[in-house]
Parts: structure tokens; C-alpha cells; sequence
């Protein structure tokens, strides 16, 4: 399935001072008699019930009634939810709350802002502003970066001992447009999207798209939220709703397209045309950079983690704009660290001047299944990785860290046991970038969402 998005309850821009987490208990308590309902819609109802501050039974009856009456709920189980509901009100939250920064949120972040007991969640618990933390920490690492040296990576195997970077860039993160790069000679044949991101398209990543989108389009976000209703998507398609009319006019009007459904189909429609108006108002906002997008627990941890080490020059050099070469392997092993031993036997000291970025495209059994993002220093370096498949709860086109904050390479780095993941959302284009001719294993939803006034036709790509 398609990976679902965030509402735009969670956008600062449209609801200031918004809680970013909310308890524990609300959330499992609406697991516990709505099984069957997927986690957007969960943390989109628990954020409805802590808004409805002053609701009575009545009120929460009706906001849950049509969910009840599809899943099946009996009416034990509904009495159970109110009474619940009614406790959890009046009771303090479990979990401090953190502030939100006033930018979109990535792809798959819902549930651990939300509170799902499952996130990796802030490890301070001290109830700061994790945003403004991580900026501080930012700045100050920026004052004591350096020079640092160390000595040649030796051998294959540079798991344990890996050398640090030739060199160590003492600088901020940088506004995406101010970004530059060179032409790559003897790039391999791209894709005609790519070929347009790397000739100036790449400075409309950050903008808004959602306004830009034809009726397809809409209709494929909205299948990403729930692909059981295909009624709302063939309603978009045969009326032609395109981004623009969608935000323009509304839920509204998606509600009166979808006259002379039956109730169950109705409802569970209506859910879809709530959800997608409010994630296209979520994303319709530029961003500068990046790492705004970097905002969840999860990912503020990862920041927090490599900040002031040697990876995190390395880290925001491959967040900015670049124009790697690219390069196809088909290795006897698929894994991270044997893909890697090999290049590094293939490339040795070729450490052309003419290039800082080189993106690894491997191949198994005829499909892409990872790409390696390397960087230059005084050999290549590791740095992240992007799988195109589906695990877990992890869409196609999610990434991982290939270095632990010693600069160790990893299969894939996480905090504390767990596994981290980016998404497709806030990674560059670059990254997504395979050469023409070769298919995803899985292709990420971000790349049939690009804006054909600025990427062309997405059937071509």
C-alpha cells in the first residue's frame, strides 16, 4: 500500500500552538475498539477529541458514530470508548509536549508526533523546544568544525576502523536556491525528468506542488490514502479536479460529487475527501531547505545524534543540491556492506577533481533495490542509502544513515537499537534519480507527484 500522509492539523502555519504529542493512552485506547482503522486516521481523530474540549457523549457519539458503524463496533464497545474518552479528557497528558516547527511535515511522521508508544521518541523528556535544541546544537558545532585528517581507509573491510573525512566544511545549513553544481561529463543516460531536474528544475522541489497537480494526480493521492475507496478517485478523475479546484473549493464540493453512494461507501469516502483536502493544504507552502523537513521525533534525534561529530558535514552536503555521477552495479550480494567493500575495491584512490557526489544504483534481479549516496573525501564515503521497496512500515523511497556519529560504517544506523528511516519526502530528487532504462523495484508516490509544468509528463518518466 501507498504510504499515508499527514493532515494539516500538524502544519503551524494553519493551527498555531498545536500540542505535538498527545497521550499515549488516547491513542491505544482508540486502537484497542477501532481495530481495524488505519493510524492516520486514528491520530487524526485522537486530534479531534483534544480539540473538542467542552464535547458531551453526544458529541463524540457523532464524531465516531459513521467509523463504529462501518468497522462494526457493538455497542459495548462504543459505551467503552466514550467512558474511556471521558477519563482520558480529564486526565494529564503522559508525554511532554514539544513544540512544532512551523514547516511541512515529511511523509509517515504522523504516527510518532502523535504519540504512538512505538516511536522513538525525544530522549531528553524535558519538555524544551526539540526544534530550537537541535538549531543550537547546530550553530555551535558549526563554530568548532575544523580541519580533521586521518589516515587512508586500508583494506576492503572499513567497518571498524573507517578513516574520518579529508576535510570538514565549517558552515550553516544553506538556503536550497543558493545551492550550485557543476555538469557531470559522461553522465549515463537519464530519465527525461531528471534531465530537467539537473538543468534548473531542482530549484521547484521545495515549493509548493499541490496547486500544480492534474485530476491524475489528485486521484493517485488519493489512492495513496486509502486504496480500498476507489470511488473518490474515479470521481476526481471524471470531473476533472485538479489541484487547484480541489483547494479552491474544498471538501465541500468533493462531498457533492459523491452523491448516490451507498451510506458505508458515502462515509468511508467522505473520510478519504477530509483527509486529502487537508493534506494538500498541509504541503501548500514552500520550504527553504531540507532539513526543515527533518521535524519528527525520530528524525530529531538523528540530528541530534550526529551533531558536532564528523558526519555531519557529510550528512548536510548530500541534503543540498548536486549533480552526482551515477553509476549502475549488480553485485553478488544486494546487502549495504558487501555493495560497498566491492565499489571501494572497484574505485580505489580514483578520486576524479571534477567530482564531489557519486550515487551507487543497484541492481537485483533485474530491478533497483538500493541506491548509495556517496561523497567524496580522501576516498568515497558512505554516507546514506535509499531502498525502493517496502519494510515494514517503511514506503518505497525511504533512506537510511550508513555511519554511526564515529563515522563507523553501518548496514543501517539508528538510536538506541532502533532502525532510522527518512522518507522519499525530505530527501533531494538527486537521490531518487535511477538512470533511463531501469525500473524501481518499487517506484516512490513523490516521483508521479511531480509538477509537469517544471518535471514534464509524468507518464514519461
Amino acid at each position: 500500500c501507498l504510504p499515508p500522509l499527514v493532515p494539516p492539523s500538524m502544519h503551524a502555519a494553519r493551527q498555531q500552538n498545536l500540542r505535538a504529542l498527545h497521550s499515549v493512552s488516547t491513542m491505544q485506547l482508540l486502537r484497542d475498539v477501532l481495530q481495524g482503522l488505519d493510524e492516520p486516521t486514528l491520530a487524526y481523530l485522537a486530534t479531534a477529541v483534544d480539540e473538542m474540549h467542552d464535547a458531551d457523549d453526544e458529541a463524540l457519539a457523532e464524531l465516531f458514530g459513521p467509523f463504529c458503524d462501518e468497522l462494526g463496533v457493538a455497542a459495548c464497545e462504543r459505551q467503552r470508548l466514550l467512558e474511556g474518552l471521558a477519563v482520558v479528557k480529564e486526565s494529564p497528558p503522559r508525554l511532554a509536549m514539544h513544540a512544532v516547527s512551523s514547516v511541512i511535515l515529511p511523509s509517515c511522521a504522523l504516527r510518532d508526533l502523535l504519540g504512538d508508544p512505538r516511536s522513538d521518541t525525544d530522549a531528553s523528556g524535558d519538555g524544551t523546544d526539540a526544534v530550537a535544541e537541535v538549531a543550537k546544537a547546530r550553530r555551535a558545532s558549526g563554530k568548532k568544525a575544523g580541519r580533521c585528517t586521518a589516515g587512508a581507509m586500508g583494506g576492503v573491510d572499513q567497518g571498524s576502523e573507517p578513516a574520518g573525512p579529508a576535510e570538514l566544511e565549517d558552515d550553516e545549513d544553506q538556503p536550497w536556491l543558493s545551492g550550485s553544481f557543476g555538469v557531470v561529463e559522461d553522465q549515463m543516460q537519464l530519465p527525461s525528468w531528471a534531465k530537467r531536474l539537473f538543468a534548473g528544475a531542482w530549484r521547484e522541489e521545495l515549493r509548493a506542488w499541490p496547486r500544480r497537480w492534474s485530476s491524475c494526480q489528485v486521484a493517485l493521492l488519493a489512492t495513496s490514502l486509502s486504496p480500498k475507496v476507489a470511488k473518490v478517485a474515479a470521481m476526481i478523475e471524471s470531473n476533472s479536479i485538479d489541484g487547484c479546484m480541489c483547494l479552491a473549493s474544498g471538501l465541500d464540493m468533493l462531498v457533492e460529487k459523491l452523491s448516490g453512494l451507498r451510506r458505508a461507501d458515502l462515509d468511508a469516502s467522505k473520510v478519504v475527501c477530509r483527509r486529502l483536502v487537508e493534506w494538500m493544504h498541509a504541503f501548500d507552502v514552500d520550504c527553504s531547505m531540507y532539513s526543515e523537513l527533518l521535524s519528527h521525533p525520530n528524525e530529531l534525534t538523528m540530528l541530534r545524534s550526529f551533531s558536532g561529530t564528523l558526519v555531519e558535514p557529510l550528512l548536510r552536503r548530500v541534503l543540498r543540491p548536486a549533480h552526482p555521477r551515477y553509476v549502475v552495479v549488480e553485485p553478488r550480494e544486494a546487502k549495504v556492506k558487501p555493495v560497498d567493500a566491492e565499489l571501494q575495491q572497484l574505485w580505489g584512490s580514483d578520486l576524479d577533481g571534477s567530482e564531489d557526489m557519486r550515487v551507487a544504483v543497484v541492481l537485483r534481479d533485474g530491478l533497483v533495490q538500493t541506491s548509495l549516496i556517496y561523497v567524496r573525501q580522501s576516498t568515497w564515503w558512505l554516507v546514506a542509502s535509499v531502498d525502493f521497496a517496502h519494510h515494514g512500515e517503511a514506503a518505497p523511497g525511504h533512506w537510511h544513515i550508513n555511519r554511526t556519529p564515529s563515522g563507523d560504517r553501518v548496514e543501517h544506523w539508528g538510536p538506541r537499537g532502533a532502525v532510522f528511516h527518512g522518507t522519499c519526502w525530505n530527501c533531494p530528487l538527486w537521490w531518487l534519480v535511477i538512470p533511463a532504462g531501469l525500473e524501481y523495484a518499487s517506484r516512490p508516490l513523490r516521483l508521479d507527484l511531480l509538477p509537469t509544468d517544471a518535471f514534464g509528463d509524468v507518464d514519461s518518466h
